[in-house]
């Protein structure tokens, strides 16, 4: 079963979000989109970004900045 934590779209970057609340709730669900489908989700606190769920790869690559 597919279960949605989009709460709404960026609009530059287009990742989807998820709060807090929402990512403890489904994070497995997050964390297979971020394998699978290469899909960063950001993750707010209070209506504030604060993280973000991303690719191995993506974080990797960042790292060797």
């Amino acid at each position: 079963m597919y279960v949605s934590v989009h709460v709404y779209t960026r609009h530059m970057s287009e990742a989807p979000t998820a709060s807090v609340r929402q990512l403890r709730d489904h994070l497995a669900d997050v964390i297979e989109r971020a394998d699978r489908d290469d899909e960063v989700t950001v993750v707010t606190r209070r209506g504030k970004e604060v993280a973000a769920v991303v690719p191995i790869q993506v974080y990797y690559e960042h790292k060797m900045w």
